[in-house]
């Protein structure tokens, strides 16, 4: 897969198959509208394209600070598996904030890029005001000679897929309903870091994970997880929160015991912890013996859960 990071494209095709968006977590959704654009390569023989964002510019037009379901190469190692050929990677800025839907359609789409067939989600707006709606799209087919094709809402229990209500499930701690529309449990990968070592003085030692800032967590409590190190998965208990039995104004961290793990330190490196479960919220206990007896509780629920997957 080709990464390019304006609209002079240096790749002359006669023609793409071009979609746009911010494609945060290439959910459901995304993913049906990629399988299109599959399908379509092998009717015109022509690649596929995605115009993409480093931040979806919903988050800077809201002047609000991003919680990303994936970082930038998170999205782009998605695309890439899902088969397509070239992204133009930008940066939603006032240029483009600023450019009006028919300049942005026909200059940018049809012109520059050479789209010859475009594939959108049927609730995509583009262009200054959002006023590039589908319908200012159908009525231009005709008169700018291409193709179009809008794809349907996809839903789970009557929540269409969308990376805001995913955002809003896993903000609530429905991992399992965000994973539904995500296609995949909700990942966030992390460097291990030196933390609190209030686990290990339990018994329960932790990976404590650095997470990039722009990265969504799920809402605060203990999960049932899967942790991919080296290419091995082990099952584990996850810890979001502030410790508070262990006193106020501790920074909200995430830390993971792992079960069955019997490695070097992991100081360093780099592991993917998958949300499956919430287990319970977190809470303050008034003893670390009263913490402790919980934590026996909770890594018997991940336990269970394991043994289920596993039969």
């Amino acid at each position: 897969m080709k990464v390019f990071r304006d609209f002079r494209h240096p790749c002359h095709h006669s023609g793409h198959i071009t979609t746009v968006g911010g494609f945060d977590g290439v959910h459901i959704g995304h993913q049906r509208i990629l399988q299109e654009m599959a399908h379509l390569k092998g009717a015109l023989g022509v690649p596929t394209l995605v115009v993409t964002f480093e931040v979806p510019p919903k988050f800077i037009i809201e002047g609000r600070t991003p919680d990303l379901l994936t970082t930038v190469n998170e999205k782009l190692a998605f695309l890439e598996a899902s088969g397509v050929d070239e992204v133009v990677l930008l940066e939603f800025n006032e240029a483009l904030r600023n450019t009006t839907a028919s300049e942005f359609l026909e200059r940018i789409l049809l012109e520059e890029l050479r789209s010859q067939w475009i594939v959108l989600g049927f609730n995509h707006r583009f262009g200054k005001g959002r006023e590039g709606t589908p319908a200012f799209l159908a009525e231009r087919v005709e008169t700018l000679g291409f193709g179009l094709t809008l794809i349907p809402p996809l839903k789970y229990k009557g929540i269409p897929a969308s990376s805001s209500n995913i955002r809003r499930l896993l903000k609530e701690g429905k991992v399992e309903d965000a994973a539904a529309l995500l296609g995949r449990p909700y990942t966030v990968s992390g460097t291990v870091v030196e933390g609190r070592k209030a686990g290990k003085l339990l018994g329960f030692p932790t990976a404590n994970l650095r997470v990039p800032p722009e990265k969504l967590l799920p809402a605060d409590g203990v999960y049932a997880v899967r942790v991919r190190w080296q290419g091995r998965s082990f099952w584990g208990a996850a810890n979001l929160g502030k410790a508070p039995t262990f006193g106020p104004d501790h920074p909200r961290q995430l830390e993971v015991h792992i079960l069955n793990f019997n490695h070097q330190s992991l100081y360093g490196q780099e592991i993917e912890v998958e949300f499956l479960r919430f287990i319970r919220k977190e809470q303050r206990f008034e003893s670390v013996e009263a913490l402790r007896a919980q934590i026996e509780r909770d890594l018997a629920a991940v336990r269970d859960l394991a043994k289920g997957a596993s039969d």
